[in-house]
């Protein structure tokens, strides 16, 4: 089975692998984020509220099994989303392979936080400003900007280098 699985991964084009490896690092930073976020915000509102009496300090830590509930799912559904992003954004990209091979990885990063503050603003139109996750620039830039910026790099990184 592992080898099968090896052989279809290195029979794949190089753009393909580079674009998974792409999806894989966008979800993985996306989702750490949003966990973080989320563990950051509740437990300094939690602390809060138990200081001012309207919650038990036992509470605490529902907040840290709720953030990794928080991981678990963002990440799956971030592969969800990053995958097609991330074939669309290649596909895009392929007719200028052989310049962007010449461009500098930093370029990758910055265009990929683009993309991901442009994703994450889509969630925002459908979220109360209020909401801290989803309808503020702190999570466009801390969720989506950092994760289209890790997406960016690992698709920089993963370039192929033949065509």
């Amino acid at each position: 089975m592992i080898s099968s699985v090896r052989s279809i991964w290195v029979a794949m084009p190089a753009i393909v692998r580079a674009t998974l490896h792409a999806a894989w690092a966008a979800s993985k930073v996306g989702a750490i984020s949003l966990a973080a976020l989320f563990i950051i915000v509740n437990l300094a509102l939690g602390i809060y509220e138990a200081a001012a009496g309207h919650m038990k300090i036992l509470e605490l830590p529902g907040i840290i099994v709720g953030a990794a509930a928080i991981f678990v799912l963002a990440l799956l559904f971030s592969f969800v989303i990053t995958v097609p992003v991330s074939s669309i954004v290649a596909t895009c990209a392929y007719p200028f392979l052989r310049t962007l091979r010449a461009a500098n990885p930093m370029v990758f990063g910055i265009v990929g936080f683009l993309v991901g503050v442009s994703v994450w603003s889509g969630l925002w139109w459908n979220a109360p400003i209020w909401n801290l996750y989803f309808g503020s620039w702190i999570s466009f830039v801390l969720v989506g900007g950092a994760s289209g910026c890790a997406g960016g790099l690992a698709f920089a990184r993963h370039l192929p280098t033949e065509h």
